[in-house]
């Protein structure tokens, strides 16, 4: 087989989304079993990619610096022109857009519409809450004006889930439920496949680590990821521990967002900023803590869970429905946005050393079984018997 995999929705040379790495890891591994590999992407994905020796098709030399919304709308137009010359492509292609992004899905559409013959592979890997809950408030009562990105996301998401129940042979969601939710819109059973996050277990490294931090937070700053949560959480933590340290891996707007945020003035001392780490690394730091933390309000798979589970940290999460489906040990959870609930779950794994040894053993049961193999093994199965 050969994939067009279309990853045109790279804004940043560095730094990836579940999307992002889902084809990273993957376009490897199918290069590895023998099938050819292009790769459809702007200029700032070049580095990242032209060691493995893809066949690497540029799409744009600059992203806008207007906000994701104009650069992905020029980042989709310029992936379309690419496309239109394109024209027909051998039936032996599938056509794969990492994620449902107008960037990556409008040309791989586009080319679909052409090749109506050719398999077409689409990644969903996040569903977007309902319009009037937002990420930040889809598990609380009553209703919130959304704000002009999250219609932009729930209207684009939902117009291309409409082409790609008509179109796509292959959709990748990353749990039951999501697969759950198209299904009830009409896709297909053999056409929705749930395909989990993965590990590169060797960016882990196997030797111990002093501990230096009580806990880990990885992430960006967003609505779903609970930030305001954790920064509450970890002030009453601090009441108990007052020396406690947190450690946080993640983008430089965290750290400004900290200093104007209510808690900066308490919490000066007990929090790190490492800024943004990826590899062994993120693991290094991982692995100095005692527990990971992962406040987020809304998620498909949560990466950074499974990350912490297979570095052998204890996860300390809020009760998201998905994590019943995914996740069976080593993680503890509180009610979805309470925050002394959440805190004293931390107290309590830090002042019990033994029942923390036995979650981390959990943990590693759980983590290990998250393997890129497994996810691009279950991908080329399902394309293997479509076209029986």
């Amino acid at each position: 087989m050969h994939f067009y995999i279309f990853n045109n929705g790279l804004l940043v040379e560095k730094g990836m989304s579940g999307s992002d790495q889902r084809v990273y890891q993957w376009s490897q591994i199918f290069k590895k079993k023998r099938h050819q590999v292009s790769l459809i992407i702007p200029k700032v994905g070049v580095n990242r990619f032209k060691k493995f020796g893809f066949r690497l098709i540029v799409t744009t030399d600059r992203v806008p610096l207007h906000g994701d919304f104009i650069a992905y709308l020029y980042q989709a137009w310029k992936g379309i022109i690419v496309v239109w010359k394109m024209g027909k492509i051998p039936r032996d292609i599938i056509i794969y857009s990492s994620s449902d992004l107008i960037a990556d899905s409008l040309p791989t559409l586009l080319l679909k519409i052409r090749n109506r013959k050719n398999k077409m592979i689409c990644g969903l890997h996040l569903v977007a809450p309902p319009l009037f809950k937002g990420f930040a408030g889809v598990w609380q009562k009553g209703f919130a004006l959304p704000t002009l990105k999250e219609i932009y996301y729930f209207v684009s998401q939902r117009i291309i889930i409409f082409f790609l129940k008509y179109l796509a042979d292959l959709v990748l969601v990353s749990n039951p439920l999501d697969r759950d939710f198209l299904l009830r819109k009409g896709f297909k059973k053999n056409q929705v496949l749930v395909t989990f996050g993965g590990i590169d277990f060797s960016l882990i490294p196997k030797k111990k680590f002093r501990v230096k931090y009580e806990a880990v937070w990885v992430g960006r700053l967003h609505a779903q990821k609970g930030v305001n949560d954790l920064f509450g959480a970890w002030e009453k933590v601090t009441e108990t521990y007052p020396l406690a340290k947190l450690i946080i891996i993640g983008e430089p707007d965290i750290e400004e967002y900290f200093r104007h945020c209510q808690y900066s003035k308490y919490l000066q001392k007990n929090i790190v900023f490492a800024g943004y780490l990826e590899g062994k690394e993120k693991f290094r730091i991982i692995k100095e803590s005692k527990l990971s933390l992962c406040p987020s309000h809304y998620e498909s798979f949560g990466m950074v869970i499974a990350e912490a589970l297979a570095a052998k940290v204890p996860v300390v999460a809020y009760d998201l429905p998905i994590y019943k489906k995914i996740y069976k040990g080593g993680i503890i959870i509180a009610p979805i946005g309470n925050i002394n609930r959440y805190s004293e779950q931390i107290i309590s794994l830090l002042k019990n050393e033994d029942r923390r040894k036995i979650l981390s053993e959990e943990a590693f049961q759980v983590g290990k079984e998250f393997q890129w193999e497994k996810t691009a093994e279950k991908i080329l199965s399902s394309l293997k018997e479509s076209k029986k």
